[in-house]
């Protein structure tokens, strides 16, 4: 593995993956087409970032769960306190000892929800299986009402 700062974030770049100053391909995994993301870092945002990597990932939610990045965490990879106590983490927010581990075993999706890839597979199953509502932001942004 090899790690590189990015837009104030530390990065994972897996051995299988090539990376040149301002390219990276990203080629993790047979269902992943190989996609090559240009970044100017002086004008690209967290949230774009994001954007770029659903689209990259080619997911069937994509414009919901850009959605949610938004509201969840505008882009940022962050952890931080819920309104319930727990701590969520990631682009996505799962709740610590809770959604993700528990959605973990119904999918068989691993990884962590600081992963932005992991988070998005994992966003994109939820949605397909009717988890739209583990989300307050699906509230909050109109896509669901109570």
């Amino acid at each position: 593995m090899a790690y590189f700062l990015r837009a104030k974030k530390i990065v994972e770049i897996p051995a299988n993956v090539t990376y040149t100053n301002q390219v990276v391909t990203i080629a993790q995994a047979k269902e992943i087409p190989v996609v090559e993301i240009a970044r100017d870092h002086t004008s690209t945002s967290s949230l774009q970032f994001a954007y770029d990597l659903v689209d990259a990932l080619k997911v069937k939610n994509s414009k919901t769960i850009k959605r949610l990045i938004r509201c969840e965490s505008n882009g940022e990879n962050v952890t931080r306190p819920d309104n319930n106590g727990r701590l969520s983490r990631g682009i996505l927010q799962f709740n610590d000892g809770g959604t993700w581990e528990e959605m973990s075993l119904l999918s068989g999706i691993s990884g962590s929800p600081e992963k932005p890839r992991d988070a998005i597979l994992m966003a994109d199953w939820m949605i397909k299986h009717g988890y739209l509502n583990r989300w307050s932001c699906a509230y909050i942004t109109g896509m669901l009402r109570r």
